[in-house]
């Protein structure tokens, strides 16, 4: 009888690490499977980016309106913008300056 018991609890042992292995199995295919999936998601997402040629380049920085010329034309205009209203900035300045009699005694 003592044998019986004894034959049955191994058994169940035997089915309990069995079964805990198995998960452990499933587990980590699962694992294995979700890394694969997501890495070929991004090798899928990376492959749809398109890189520019050299030909666009060449056509977005050419001497359009919004190329390089563009811009430095844009860049000249609003300096001589930002320098007028500086000079007369300067200039009112002066004038209150003159006008309060701050510099003559």
């Amino acid at each position: 009888m003592d044998r019986d018991i004894l034959l049955i609890l191994i058994g169940a042992g035997i089915g309990l690490i069995s079964s805990l292995l198995t998960s452990l199995f499933q587990a980590w295919l699962n694992r294995h499977e979700d890394n694969y999936r997501h890495k070929r998601e991004k090798q899928q997402a990376l492959a749809q980016i398109q890189v520019a040629s050299i030909q666009d380049i060449e056509r977005y920085s050419g001497d359009e309106e919004w190329g390089v010329g563009g811009n430095r034309h844009a860049m000249k205009s609003g300096g001589c913008c930002l320098f007028l209203i500086g000079l007369v900035v300067v200039a009112v300045i002066l004038l209150f300056v003159f006008k309060l009699g701050l510099l003559t005694k």
